[in-house]
């Protein structure tokens, strides 16, 4: 049976309900007291003068043990115009949005449900919906839109609609996650473009303690569903396994840490290419089939810390081998191995304070590309806190680039350069509590040096950045800012000038309970030959209504303006109706 999400809220609220209800007796106070001086009536005179039954530990004790509910509600509706550019939004949504929340010392059961009208058919569901259930000793588990994570290169930070449960006992500690995602493709059939529904399970079972040394062993099997799509195009139906170890070591009470990890990828691009190497099975159920447009490859990352009270050093290595993929993650480059060295410290009683680091990377590891690029970086960045008023940062920062070309058959030509910048930001903080001040400086001098392209690239890149802000109390804050970049490129100069202004008054009643908050902003670029060419200008107004003490009302509007004196400007507009309302 498939529930829509107004049902799910409904059978979840009904769920949840009864604790809510059952529960708002424990948190009188009346009946607190009733119920120690009944305690206290039935321990015997002799003992009553000592402290372990005394009033406050008693009232702690129930007050740690007795379950306890939050919840809100809120409804937002949104309409949207544009002119000048095509509609970006939905010209009207909805929004409902339920957050609850049942607890005490041993348990923690929590609702979120976002319910939208807006909808994208080939991607995932805007509406967002999940149920989690924990249980401080044992684990727990999570039913709905969750985002789960084994590691970084198998299963880590994607959107999955389905289960995640944990399970936890003496050393050992089980996780398992399965259920559902969709991926757009396009079909052969004309205008027509759909989705694979794409399966995903995984499981990962470690075993120790993070205070001393985990070992960790999983295994990630992603398919499509190729009965999704009746005419499939260009997007074929994809199949992944993945294996995975990690292991975390804590010495020195968590002053040195190594951890890494090593995954194995079997990948197939197109499940409707031919066969080839057989399947890998577990009893008689098929694990993964090997074809023609599979791959096998494999990823490696290591990572060592030291953290001292005023010193950390930590080192990490990455190795990802060419065509390993693991459709667990966001977002996965392949062909590239990684080193990062990083360094904080701080000094005479943290009035001086730095950052140090540098990294190196390559592809192309096999010489199968005709090209191979290379990255490296360097950046040193201090802070000095000289007193309440003044205080200033100072960094440099080089980038190296280069992209050989390994072939002697291409008229493409290598491309070096060496980028560096230095930037000094003294910044003032004057005023009183209730009128504060914020003036800071930034220069800003970049230079390109050693370019070697097809048009000799040589540039210098000279930025001066001010920004001032005042704020009086809580009722009104305002800011200028000004950046001046100038770029010079062989015999051609030319200097871009921008501004931003903004300005939020805020007008509160608490009497009446209404706020109103208006906000301004502009931004302007322009040459040096006096030639705009980009303006934005937007203002907003927001007015709230506090209709109780846990109920709120809210209107709000924006208006935005880009261009508008020229071809290709374009105006948006969006209000919003916001109603909330919080029970405990």
């Amino acid at each position: 049976m498939k529930l829509n999400p107004v049902s799910f809220v409904l059978i979840t609220f009904i769920f949840v309900s009864p604790f809510i209800l059952f529960a708002q007796p424990q948190s009188d106070s009346s009946k607190t007291i009733d119920t120690i001086q009944s305690i206290q009536s039935m321990v015997p005179d002799s003992i009553k003068s000592t402290d372990s039954l005394s009033t406050e530990k008693i009232t702690q004790a129930i007050e740690e043990d007795s379950v306890k509910t939050e919840m809100k509600f809120s409804a937002k509706n949104e309409v949207y115009d544009a002119n000048g550019i095509d509609e970006r939004r939905p010209g009207r949504a909805t929004l409902l949005e339920l957050l609850g929340k049942v607890y005490n010392k041993s348990f923690n059961i929590k609702l979120d449900a976002h319910i939208s009208t807006e909808d994208v058919n080939a991607m995932q569901a805007v509406d967002q919906i999940s149920l989690n259930a924990e249980f401080y000793n044992y684990g727990g588990i999570i039913i709905g839109d969750i985002i789960p994570k084994f590691n970084e290169f198998c299963l880590n930070g994607i959107n999955l609609r389905g289960v995640d449960a944990n399970l936890q006992f003496s050393v050992f500690r089980l996780q398992f996650s399965g259920g559902f995602i969709k991926r757009a493709a396009d079909s052969n059939e004309t205008n027509i473009n759909g989705s694979y529904l794409r399966s995903m399970f995984a499981g990962n079972l470690s075993i120790g303690s993070e205070k001393s040394f985990i070992f960790k062993v999983g295994l990630l099997k992603i398919k499509d569903d190729t009965s999704s799509i009746s005419h499939p195009g260009r997007t074929k139906p994809e199949e992944n396994l993945v294996g995975s170890t990690s292991f975390l070591l804590n010495i020195f009470d968590g002053k040195l840490k190594w951890s890494g990890e090593t995954d194995i990828s079997g990948f197939t691009r197109n499940m409707y290419s031919d066969v080839y190497g057989g399947e890998l099975k577990i009893g008689s159920k098929p694990l993964f089939t090997g074809r023609l447009s599979s791959r096998m490859s494999k990823a490696f990352n290591s990572k060592l810390e030291l953290k001292l009270d005023r010193f950390s050093l930590t080192g990490n290595f990455k190795r990802v081998e060419p065509g390993y993929t693991s459709l667990g993650t966001v977002r996965q480059d392949n062909d590239y191995q990684e080193y990062n060295v990083e360094s904080r410290y701080s000094l005479f009683q943290r009035i001086i304070s730095g950052r140090t680091s540098f990294g190196y990377r390559y592809d192309n590891l096999d010489n199968s590309k005709i090209a191979t690029t290379e990255l490296m970086k360097f950046i040193q960045t201090a802070f000095f806190n000289l007193s309440k008023v003044f205080s200033f940062s100072a960094s440099y920062n080089m980038f190296y680039n280069a992209n050989d070309i390994t072939s002697n058959d291409t008229v493409m030509s290598p491309l070096h350069s060496t980028t560096q910048n230095i930037s000094i930001s003294p910044m003032f903080l004057f005023g009183s509590p209730s009128f504060f001040n914020r003036l800071s400086l930034t220069g800003f001098y970049s230079v390109n040096t050693d370019a070697v392209s097809v048009n000799n690239m040589n540039f210098e890149n000279i930025n001066l950045i001010f920004f001032y802000g005042v704020s009086i109390g809580d009722d009104f804050t305002a800011s200028l800012s000004n950046n001046q970049t100038r770029l010079i490129q062989k015999d051609n100069s030319q200097t871009i000038n921008s501004t931003d202004i903004a300005i939020e008054p805020l007008f509160y009643n608490r009497k009446l309970g209404v706020k109103l908050k208006g906000t301004f902003s502009y931004s302007e670029q322009v040459y040096f030959e006096n030639v705009t060419i980009n303006d934005h200008w937007e203002a907003g107004i927001d007015i709230n209504f506090r209709m109780a003490e846990n109920e709120i009302l809210s209107l709000q509007l924006r208006s935005t303006w880009h261009n508008p004196e020229r071809s290709g400007g374009f105006d948006e507009f969006r209000w919003f109706l916001n109603y909330s309302r919080e029970i405990f």
